[in-house]
């Protein structure tokens, strides 16, 4: 190692001490802090492994240690108000702080569709400070954590590179804090929470509006409308309770999130337009075998084309495996459901013909 980075290490650990931590636990204690690896901090700290400019700024941070002393040996060893960043390293419950990537966190700010005020809104910070966590190490308390994982994000990414970046679980939920003042005066936050029906509920309740259209009344632009739509986004606060009035002042919660009444879920999954996958034979012959039954039962009142039928089956085997995935009865309730779905559509096709 040279000598130059020799006194860097020296300095870092000088300013370590100076944090009051000490050499027989310092390993364990720079790990835990900073999220970096007992194996990756004890190699740093020997040096052993290259001592990074990210490492250093993680460990200044959270150490409040001054990082121009371990740069340039400038004076004092501790950070001071004029040696602080902007972004916090604790909250004031003084929980630890979390350190993550900022390109990781800027993949995410893509990876959702926002911009850096939009992101910032659901971080709880401004743009420019998001900016700057974007450009070099994320330091932030554990609350940043929380609201990650509510956007659907696999917190083990975020921290380590590890596994995929989105966990694609449902519901992914959109809040917006101090969003009014309750009768007492205090501030109120408000959530939705978005399911995977969100986009079908958008398409089947928007009727003739186009996108155009719904642009000029929410000033959302289209193309942002398009992906929220195309479910390649998803809204803020503001945009979905814009689109929900834009739509027919209906409500934004309704248009967001799963239904109470489980036919109403039913009816807009048979509207999904993305498939099952690749269906589980034996599940698969038993949602034929219902929907069969479930025709002969009637005595041929209701009559389906074969594409109707398929849809039919396809979707029950949809909703099946997503609610009862262990069982290897199949609801009859939502048989006749579907079943009403496909006939009331089929004799709505007929007659706008005539």
């Amino acid at each position: 190692m040279s000598s130059a980075k020799t006194t860097l290490l020296e300095r870092l650990i000088a300013g370590l001490e100076s944090s009051g931590i000490r050499r027989g636990t310092r390993n364990k204690t720079v790990a835990e802090k900073t999220g970096y690896s007992l194996d990756s901090v004890k190699r740093v700290l020997s040096g052993n492994a290259t001592l990074t400019p990210r490492f250093i700024q993680a460990a200044c941070s959270v150490f409040n240690i001054n990082k121009d002393w371990v740069l340039k040996g400038t004076e004092p060893v501790a950070a001071n108000e004029q040696t602080v960043w902007p972004i916090p390293t604790h909250d004031s419950t003084g929980q630890a702080p979390v350190i993550m990537e900022g390109e990781r966190l800027k993949k995410v700010r893509e990876a959702l569709g926002y911009s850096l005020e939009e992101m910032a809104l659901q971080l709880n910070t401004d743009e420019i400070t998001l900016h700057q966590c974007e450009q070099g190490v994320f330091v932030k308390d554990l609350r940043v954590l929380r609201k990650l994982a509510l956007l659907g994000i696999n917190i083990n990414w975020i921290m380590t590179g590890r596994g995929e970046m989105m966990l694609r679980e449902e519901p992914i939920v959109i809040y917006k804090e101090n969003y009014d003042i309750d009768s007492w005066g205090r501030s109120k936050d408000t959530e939705y929470k978005i399911d995977g029906l969100f986009t079908t509920r958008i398409k089947r309740t928007l009727g003739n509006k186009t996108t155009e259209e719904l642009s000029s009344e929410t000033d959302i632009t289209v193309q942002k409308i398009e992906k929220i739509i195309a479910g390649e986004t998803i809204p803020s606060v503001d945009e979905l309770e814009a689109i929900a009035k834009a739509i027919g002042n209906i409500n934004p919660a309704w248009l967001a999130e799963k239904s109470t009444i489980p036919s109403e879920n039913w009816e807009f999954e048979y509207y999904r337009d993305d498939d099952a996958g690749i269906p589980q034979i034996e599940i698969l012959q038993l949602c034929e075998m219902a929907v069969d039954d479930y025709l002969k039962e009637i005595h041929g009142l209701i009559k389906l084309s074969p594409e109707k039928k398929a849809r039919v089956i396809n979707v029950l085997f949809r909703l099946h495996t997503k609610e009862s995935p262990d069982s290897k009865k199949i609801n009859k309730e939502m048989v006749k459901t579907l079943i009403d779905i496909a006939n009331r559509e089929t004799a709505f096709a007929q007659h706008s013909k005539m």
